[in-house]
């Protein structure tokens, strides 16, 4: 069940939810989320996020940094996100399977419009990116992006990257 709660960092307040959500305009910029903190100020969803639900994300504390488990910067999901020092983060993402380039055309490919068709090819939608398709619909970018790799169907519909 989604839950919002308002949190406080940097002086900055923020509405936010446990499914990545916050009640304010969210930004994406480099293939990061930023929610809207007041009329010029921004801040990274997932920090907001991850000090909003510690007992999903972990204690916050001071200098530490938040970490994708998915490694997907636009999956805001409370259960997605895990805080750690510094150095956890570093060697985490040293020893990841997923090297820079990778992440690098995952993040630029997630960051196109995608196109959502029906089975007999009729346009149903488009949306900016994943992340506002995410906002609209119930999906694992994962199992979306091995559909449209594939051309098949995911959630009886397919999915298309436009440039």
């Amino acid at each position: 069940m989604e839950q919002y709660k308002e949190v406080e960092y940097n002086g900055l307040k923020a509405v936010v939810s446990n499914y990545g959500n916050a009640k304010t305009k969210i930004y994406v910029n480099n293939g990061q989320a930023y929610v809207k903190c007041d009329k010029s100020k921004t801040i990274r969803l997932s920090r907001m996020i991850a000090k909003a639900f510690p007992e999903i994300c972990g204690e916050w504390f001071d200098g530490c940094e938040v970490h994708h488990k998915d490694h997907n910067p636009l999956n805001n999901k409370a259960e997605n996100l895990v805080v750690l020092t510094k150095e956890q983060h570093k060697e985490l993402h040293r020893n990841s399977e997923i090297t820079k380039a990778k992440h690098q055309k995952i993040r630029k490919e997630l960051m196109k419009k995608i196109a959502e068709y029906d089975e007999d090819w009729n346009l149903l939608a488009v949306y900016e990116n994943v992340y506002d398709l995410e906002t609209k619909k119930p999906i694992s970018i994962k199992s979306l992006r091995q559909a449209m790799s594939k051309s098949r169907t995911y959630l009886g519909h397919y999915w298309i990257l436009l440039d």
